[in-house]
């Protein structure tokens, strides 16, 4: 609780705000304004992360990326495997289901119709604390 209140005392007592849900773009400009606020959710952080990856922006994708993430795979690579998830990127554009796995890893599945059949995609991320800001674990 100490912590809590030092981070509050710190951005100066601004208490976040609540955009209404059918007005998606006041939400952009406010968590892209808060993007190290401890008042932004993991659940949040990853609906823009996949927000990006429906929109083909793995350059905004990989600045939300884990330090960890980052050493790993270089933004050129990583706009690679981005584009070539060509399906999961189109049934995010739809409707698609986010399944908490515990505290910090999340299952993202979209499913799209066809005339002729159904597919079902599906990727597990992973979310993480670094500093007072959600990062996504690729």
């Amino acid at each position: 609780m100490a912590d809590f209140v030092a981070s509050v005392r710190e951005r100066g007592n601004t208490a976040p705000t609540n955009a209404p849900a059918n007005n998606t773009a006041p939400l952009r400009s406010a968590l892209t304004a808060n993007n190290d606020s401890s008042y932004v959710s993991r659940e949040s952080v990853m609906r823009r992360f996949l927000m990006y990856f429906a929109n083909n922006q793995p350059n905004e994708m990989y600045d939300m990326l884990s330090e960890s993430s980052q050493k790993q795979i270089s933004r050129a690579n990583f706009a690679k495997e981005v584009t070539k998830a060509s399906d999961m990127r189109e049934g995010l554009k739809g409707d698609y289901r986010l399944d908490w796995i515990g505290e910090e890893r999340a299952r993202v599945i979209v499913t799209r119709k066809n005339l002729v059949f159904k597919s079902v995609s599906q990727r597990t991320l992973g979310i993480t604390r670094e500093g007072s800001s959600w990062r996504i674990v690729w």
